[in-house]
């Protein structure tokens, strides 16, 4: 239920602003801590000589766990490898390595500064493709326009494709995908598109997309 009203308190319009939302989140962070906490000790009853004590220890612990997510959030993704086997694939196309980025979430928090060490670190991969899977933008407030000429540098031999999640659509979704799409990135909208002879590529946009529009028109 806690859960459930901080969700819908989100959800208003009074907190469309990205500052806003992050104050409320932390808050969110803090006040469960405190729920946890009224919850095991029956709301001060069974632990009345040290509740003060507790309570002072719960908000400590909400500050530490609040800011060790800012900074893991800061930090560089780890990096997952997976073989995967195609059977019918090309014996060319033997050995192909996709990097495939995620939920990058460019906006209040990460902008250009951080996504140039990002490129860096894909590069030193050596991709022959790179492949965006949504959320690449955090779609509240404004976009570092920076990113463009950033974005510009992340190439690989076959290409680099996107494709939308549901944060693409929280704003102007146009000027979003604009400022990759001059720098390069190929977004499959509904479409598929072949990379190199036998390897397909096939994106859709969110299925959130309709709803989400609505949404930003109110």
């Amino acid at each position: 239920m806690h859960g459930y009203l901080t969700w819908r308190i989100a959800s208003l319009n009074y907190f469309k602003s990205v500052h806003l939302r992050r104050r409320l989140g932390a808050l969110f962070i803090a006040t469960t801590i405190q729920l946890i906490l009224e919850l095991l000790s029956g709301f001060g009853l069974w632990a009345k000589p040290y509740i003060n004590q507790l309570r002072s220890s719960a908000l400590l612990l909400s500050v530490l766990i609040i800011t060790l997510s800012l900074v893991q959030g800061m930090g560089a993704p780890v990096v997952s490898r997976y073989e995967v086997t195609l059977p019918t694939l090309s014996a060319p196309l033997d050995a192909t390595r996709i990097v495939v980025l995620s939920d990058l979430h460019f906006g209040s928090q990460l902008g250009a500064q951080w996504f140039n060490a990002r490129v860096a670190q894909v590069a030193g991969l050596k991709p022959d493709l790179i492949v965006l899977l949504g959320d690449l933008f955090e779609g509240h407030g404004r976009v570092d326009s920076d990113l463009r000429s950033v974005f510009a540098r992340l190439k690989a031999p076959m290409g680099v494709y996107a494709v939308t999640g549901n944060h693409e659509f929280h704003g102007d979704s146009s000027a979003v995908l604009a400022i990759s799409e001059e720098a390069g990135v190929e977004w499959l909208r509904n479409r598929g598109q072949e990379v190199a002879p036998g390897l397909l590529l096939a994106g859709v946009d969110n299925l959130s997309r309709n709803h989400l529009n609505e949404g930003n028109e109110d």
